[in-house]
């Protein structure tokens, strides 16, 4: 296993992804499984939500270019949803918000669009998947549920923990498989710590 190893183009391992989004969660207050939740924290970030049309399937970021001090600010932007289900629009929310906080370093760099058939495009998708993941179901949170399973030996139901976070139950799954790789992760660079020390 490979903390070092970049999944794509934002530069990240997704064993920092995680972390940046645990960070982000716990700084702006975000409250797991809150269903309004996401649209503060949005709008913090200069943000709006727009639901677009029911037989437009697919979300999308769009940068709002505007001149602050004669230079080029894309502080501002919106997120288009199509109207669907609340927790897989929920989902796709967060994703293209990892999209700004990942790919366009919180509104520094101009958000670049990629064919959607390219791998650079599916490296970006994974990147904005795993940041979605990760801040819908921070990892402290997510630990301490997971823990408490397994502390009365009852196997993970997936439909509980969706309903706790309020996310669709195929992404506690995702979730799950995310969490142990970042246990493994923490794990062995606690080993190297202790090496180097020595």
């Amino acid at each position: 296993m490979d903390t070092k190893k970049k999944i794509g183009p934002c530069g990240y391992t997704q064993f920092q992804i995680i972390e940046l989004a645990d960070k982000l969660a716990e700084k702006v207050e975000f409250k797991v499984g809150d269903k309004e939740g996401l649209l503060p924290v949005i709008e913090r970030f200069g943000g709006t939500i727009v639901e677009g049309n029911t037989w437009d399937l697919t979300a999308s970021l769009r940068t709002l270019d505007e001149e602050v001090e004669n230079k080029p600010s894309n502080k501002k932007f919106e997120i288009k949803v199509p109207a669907m289900f609340p927790l897989r629009e929920r989902f796709s929310i967060a994703q293209e918000f990892a999209h700004y906080i990942l790919h366009t370093r919180f509104g520094d760099i101009p958000i670049k669009q990629f064919k959607s058939s390219s791998d650079r495009c599916e490296l970006v998708r994974a990147e904005s998947m795993i940041f979605a993941h990760a801040f819908l179901m921070p990892t402290k949170d997510f630990r301490r549920i997971v823990n408490s399973y397994a502390k009365h030996k009852m196997p993970i139901d997936y439909t509980n923990l969706a309903a706790m976070f309020y996310v669709p139950w195929e992404t506690v799954r995702n979730r799950l498989d995310m969490h142990k790789y970042y246990q493994k992760c923490k794990k062995q660079l606690r080993k190297a710590e202790v090496k180097s020390a020595v």
